[in-house]
């Protein structure tokens, strides 16, 4: 962990492995060496960052990592030394975070039961809001999620969307959910035609419009 500061800062910038967040956006050339203050660095050597989020009313990021301990998802203050305020052990976590409200959202894979559980967190607390299991699955590595992103929350924190991969007769079929945030239900769901795998979602900032980016 360290904290570095370059002349007068226009850019706080956090970094978490190979994920890093950036708040206070400014005009500021950001090639320029004084645009930047490091506020912490947090490394773990085994596993692997898969997705970030932050939010700026509760001042957290959110982090997800799996393939080797501690698989975790990590609810970290801005404002500090990089140490977690709480952290939800998994498997293989995926996660975002709504930028205008204190929601946090993430799916966690089982490989070994073939689900997925889509869960919802508050800022305070590493007990989930609601959690909802979907089965049977794929593992969400195995279609290179390391570098997609399979849940977003829209900036205001009304709208959850993801994505999974459903084991379904005769193959895969991608699978969009969408959820409110505080319910443990999908409200809607739509089973992708034509295409068998999906790895990335986006969510208008209001909740109103969804994009996915799957594959036949």
């Amino acid at each position: 962990m360290s904290a570095r500061r370059y002349g007068s800062p226009k850019v706080s910038l956090i970094s978490l492995l190979s994920v890093c967040a950036v708040l206070g956006w400014t005009s500021v050339a950001p090639a320029q060496s004084d645009a930047f203050e490091l506020l912490w660095h947090r490394s773990i050597p085994d596993p692997i960052y898969t997705t970030t989020g932050i939010t700026e009313p509760g001042k957290i990021v959110i982090a997800g990592d799996y393939l080797n301990p501690p698989k975790e998802a990590e609810a970290i203050p801005i404002f500090s030394d990089g140490t977690p305020d709480w952290v939800s052990p998994g498997n293989e976590f995926y996660v975002d975070a709504s930028r205008q409200a204190e929601v946090l959202a993430g799916l966690d894979a089982t490989p070994g039961d073939s689900s997925i559980t889509a869960m919802e967190w508050g800022t305070g607390s590493a007990t989930p809001l609601w959690a909802y299991r979907m089965h049977p699955c794929r593992p969400l590595d195995a279609n290179g999620w390391s570098s997609g992103k399979g849940v977003e929350v829209s900036d205001d924190g009304s709208t959850i969307a993801m994505v999974v991969n459903m084991y379904v007769t005769g193959g895969l079929q991608a699978r969009l959910s969408v959820f409110d945030s505080g319910s443990g239900a999908p409200v809607a769901e739509l089973d992708l035609p034509g295409a068998t795998a999906a790895s990335a979602v986006a969510i208008t900032p209001n909740g109103a419009f969804v994009a996915v980016y799957a594959w036949p």
